[in-house]
Order: structure tokens, then sequence, then C-alpha cells
């Protein structure tokens, strides 16, 4: 309940998430879905804090069809994960256009590599590394 109400980006308390796994279990047997896992299972998965790593159903399944809350979806602004993937891109790039042309300024100012290394708050070998061809 604590990775739904996370996902679905609601805060419920404890005795309303002991409350809404009953609605759930429930549910879940409306939808034959509880075979082989008994209420007693899921009680004592609740209570010991068990997160499961694999979930099988999504978050707006389960936010608007399981437990009727409007499912608020994640901040890429209605972007397709493609379309964020570039965007992020651009912005990266821009930014470190943005810290290439400050190490110019820098070194123009007389400043060593090791000082521009700690203005930067990276080490000399990651400065070299990414921005190497600067010092050439």
């Amino acid at each position: 309940m604590g990775v739904v109400s996370y996902k679905c980006k609601r805060w419920i308390d404890y005795q309303h998430a002991l409350d809404m796994l009953d609605v759930l279990y429930g549910r879940m047997e409306l939808l034959d879905l509880t075979k082989d896992f008994p209420k007693e299972e899921a009680l004592k998965a609740f209570h010991s804090g068990y997160t499961p790593k694999a979930v099988r159903v999504r978050w707006k399944v389960l936010c608007e069809e399981f437990l009727n809350w409007e499912y608020r979806p994640n901040k890429r602004n209605g972007r397709t994960r493609e379309e964020h993937l570039k965007y992020l891109q651009k912005i990266r790039r821009v930014q470190k256009e943005e810290k290439e042309e400050h190490i110019r300024r820098l070194l123009s100012m007389g400043y060593t590599k090791s000082e521009i290394a700690e203005m930067l708050g990276m080490s000399r070998r990651n400065l070299y590394k990414t921005y190497g061809h600067l010092f050439r």
C-alpha cells in the first residue's frame, strides 16, 4: 500500500492503509485473483513492510479501478518517454556548453586545472576526462 500511495502521489496513514487492504483484497476476490494468495499472507506482508519488486499491474489501474483515486501522472507534462529523453538531452547539452564556456573563462583568467576542478566540485581526473579537450 505504501508503494501504491507513493506512485499514486497520495499520503495515507497506517490505519487507513490497513482498511484499504481489506477493500483491495475484496476487489481481488471479485476478480478471482486470490487463488494462491490468502488474506493472512497479505496482512503478514503488510505488517512486515514488504514491498514487491515486480508489479504486474499498471499504477493507473491500481489508482482508478481498484481504489477510485484520480491518477496523477509523472512530471513529463504529457510528453512521451522518447520526447522527454530528447528534451533532457538538449538541456544537458546546453548545460555542458555553459560549463565549457565557464571553464574557458577561468582558464583565461589564469586559474590552474586543480583550482578549476575544485571550483566545479569535481575531481581533476573527472575534469580531464570530461573536458580534457579544453586543456590542449
